[in-house]
């Protein structure tokens, strides 16, 4: 019972899809990036300045977003949450700043990135960049997975690391442990004891494996069992001891930890399947037309924890203009997707902390589903400075205003 989710956003080539709070974003080709709110059930463009890129990984780290622009590798970021952007370069502290991938710390609120030239880490969103291990310098990391103090890392082709101590040291297997040597690492998870990586096949003879498992933290490889017909993996996601595998056509699925995989009934044959994600009671999958979505309970899961979620907003605000102000402030303000904006507390106040304006005197005329523009009408407060407090679920926001007529 797939469904392709298209209202607001018809049908495009999904590269990525990634969950932040009860959202959902998908990097596109040549249509930027949108962003899918699961209680609204809807579609928005999140970035208007950069409809025509084509993302190809997205990554979220609280109001941190990274994206990888397809082909070129160049990542653009933001550290609030889409307000300003910037591009990560050699100055940054990564050369030859193609990067294959981003992986989020979310415990630490660190940011690793694996480029040709081995694997780097930013402790402060993206900014600066160092070295994590001089063993790697030259070694293109394609894959990274974070698990506490363990690190999980694959390369071009050939070699998977494994570090036990954040990156300190690093263990290095390949075909003597049992990988191939004919296949490019794709996609990598953990479930439950087992590390799994899914291949792409580059050989010139015989056929793809596609699946390996190991039981034993990476010391010995296994080729998983695969009842059905399948070409390349593209992605791996796993609930409990289920796994799913986003193949060149369609999905595969394992229910025990990556080990003997089979293709379900209701599959998605006929398309490319290049991101999988499991959110609440659902599946979903980016494809070359758009983002499908089916209920788990199609593939034998029926008891799914709803993922707890903390109750945290985001908002920020640009610098309100023009600087004096005569007769009407305003600002841009991005916030998240959440329904309830339309609650926001806000006010003005004089310098002695005395309310000057309430709601009836500010708007907020909304641009789309997460950002617009405040208007406060200020003609009738004489001149001084004023602050515009701004409160949203979690988050408040105070701007300092001058009035001048």
């Amino acid at each position: 019972n797939w469904r392709l989710e298209e209202k607001g956003f018809g049908t495009a080539y999904v590269f990525d899809i990634a969950l932040h709070n009860k959202d959902i974003f998908a990097g596109t080709y040549n249509a930027g990036v949108f962003v899918y709110s699961t209680e609204r059930d809807n579609w928005d463009h999140f970035l208007p300045v950069s409809s025509y890129f084509s993302i190809q990984d997205i990554e979220i780290l609280d109001s941190n977003i990274f994206l990888t622009k397809y082909y070129s590798g160049k990542v653009l970021y933001s550290n609030d949450f889409g307000g300003n952007w910037k591009t990560i370069v050699d100055s940054n502290g990564i050369p030859n700043s193609k990067i294959y991938c981003i992986a989020p710390d979310k415990v630490k609120g660190y940011v690793f990135a694996g480029n040709q030239m081995g694997l780097y880490l930013s402790k402060d969103f993206g900014n600066h960049w160092e070295l994590v291990n001089e063993d790697l310098k030259i070694i293109p990391i394609t894959q990274i997975i974070i698990d506490s103090e363990n690190l999980y890392l694959t390369a071009n082709q050939f070699n998977m690391y494994i570090s036990n101590d954040y990156g300190k040291t690093f263990k290095t297997y390949n075909t003597d442990n049992g990988l191939p040597y004919d296949s490019y690492f794709t996609a990598m998870e953990l479930c439950s004891n087992n590390i799994i990586i899914g291949t792409y096949y580059s050989g010139s003879s015989g056929k793809p494996k596609g699946i390996y498992f190991s039981k034993d933290n990476g010391v010995s490889w296994n080729t998983a069992n695969i009842n059905s017909t399948f070409n390349n993996i593209r992605d791996l996601v796993s609930f409990d001891n289920f796994v799913f595998a986003g193949t060149d056509s369609g999905i595969i699925q394992s229910s025990d930890c990556g080990e003997n995989w089979f293709r379900p009934n209701h599959d998605l044959y006929n398309f490319p399947i290049y991101k999988l994600l499991i959110y609440d009671n659902s599946i979903y999958a980016a494809t070359n037309i758009g983002v499908f979505k089916a209920p788990l309970s199609d593939f034998g899961i029926t008891e799914v924890e709803k993922p707890k979620i903390e109750n945290i907003n985001y908002l920020y605000c640009y610098p309100p203009y023009p600087v004096p102000a005569t007769n009407t402030v305003r600002s841009l303000i991005y916030w998240d997707t959440s329904p309830d904006i339309e609650n926001y507390d806000i006010a003005v106040y004089d310098i002695f902390g005395n309310k000057v304006a309430g709601k009836d005197k500010i708007t907020i005329d909304k641009q789309n589903a997460y950002s617009g523009i405040l208007s406060w009408n200020c003609t009738n407060v004489p001149d001084g400075i004023y602050l515009i407090r701004l409160i949203h679920g979690s988050e408040t926001k105070t701007m300092k205003v001058i009035v001048s007529k």
